[in-house]
């Protein structure tokens, strides 16, 4: 599973990386996690992990149609599980269209290049979403093309509604389940798990989404990564070209990769352009005894790694690393 995840929900995350073999099997979440102790051996894939784990939670903007997560580079992502709540939506506004029921479904469609997806809905009023609103989504071999297929379910509930779907000028808020959801892309597999609260608004120029939530788990049957008591907020502005877009993100990471956990948070928003990574901002990631790595972007290429690894809270002597986007994210060329 690299650094830069491909999956869909797109909003998912991280792995990081402590000293020796790493953490095993999958999160229990139920047992406390010690705080990940941060050496100058793991430092730089503590730092890779968790900063893409972030930027891969602000990444769901291509879950519309249940999408996929990871671009190369930044910000490609961040309404995954908006988007595909969003397409859902639609899909479900059509068959209120010619039913007009308040119940829904469950009712079953083909997909665009193979497989299937039920989607069931309690709907308030067959004109519009509202507050209480109820739908569900479940995919079975799914095909989206472009060797994306899927498998399981999303369910959420409208907690808020305004604006007009069909013009695509709208916000809403959703709690979103997210059960057992397998995706294969490009014959790489991963599942989600995870309860989230979403906000997001869409205008024709651009959008910002937040994505919030206790625990959201991704595996690959070898890997997992484990985001927990997390928020990101991403925005994109799309009436300049390249698109910018701008992260905020806080919260904790464990991993197949490290053992222990580590908290991060972005001191100074993240900032790009295109599909470029971050060019801008500042991102603090905090282990055990105060220890910090603080990651700073020089341009969208390069980056800098900043390390204070006995918390001292001063810069260590040659703890100032400077390296591409790619050597840190470990991302193919």
């Amino acid at each position: 599973m690299g650094k830069r995840v491909i999956i869909i929900f797109g909003s998912a995350i991280v792995a990081a990386c402590g000293g020796g073999s790493g953490g095993g099997g999958a999160p229990t979440g139920t047992t406390p996690v010690a705080s990940a102790v941060l050496t100058t051996d793991n430092a730089v894939t503590v730092a890779g992990s968790t900063t893409d784990a972030a930027l891969f939670s602000a990444e769901f903007d291509e879950l519309g149609n249940l999408g996929i997560i990871g671009s190369p580079g930044g910000m490609a992502v961040v309404q995954s599980g908006g988007d595909a709540s969003v397409t859902l939506a639609k899909q479900t506004a059509s068959l209120r269209a010619e039913t007009a029921e308040v119940s829904i479904g469950p009712e079953t469609q083909d997909c665009q290049f193979g497989g299937q997806m039920t989607i069931s809905a309690e709907i308030q009023n067959p004109e519009t979403l509202t507050a209480g609103d109820t739908f569900s989504m479940t995919y079975l071999e799914c095909d989206f093309g472009e060797g994306m297929v899927a498998n399981g379910g999303i369910g959420f509930t409208v907690t808020s509604f305004d604006g007009d779907l069909t013009a695509e000028d709208f916000s809403m808020g959703l709690n979103m389940t997210i059960t057992d959801l397998s995706v294969v892309e490009l014959g790489e597999e991963v599942t989600f798990d995870g309860d989230l609260s979403m906000s997001m608004s869409f205008t024709a120029t651009g959008s910002v989404m937040t994505m919030s939530g206790s625990s959201l788990t991704l595996s690959d049957g070898v890997e997992f990564f484990e985001l927990s008591e997390f928020s990101t907020t991403a925005t994109i502005d799309l009436s300049v070209f390249p698109q910018s877009f701008s992260v905020e993100s806080n919260g904790f990471l464990m991993s197949s990769e490290f053992d222990g956990e580590v908290q991060f948070a972005t001191t100074v928003a993240l900032q790009g352009s295109g599909e470029e990574n971050p060019g801008v901002g500042e991102f603090l990631i905090t282990g055990a005894n105060d220890a910090t790595i603080r990651v700073i972007p020089m341009d969208g290429q390069n980056v800098r790694l900043e390390l204070d690894l006995d918390g001292d809270g001063a810069v260590d002597p040659d703890g100032t690393l400077d390296m591409t986007w790619q050597e840190l994210l470990d991302t193919p060329a």
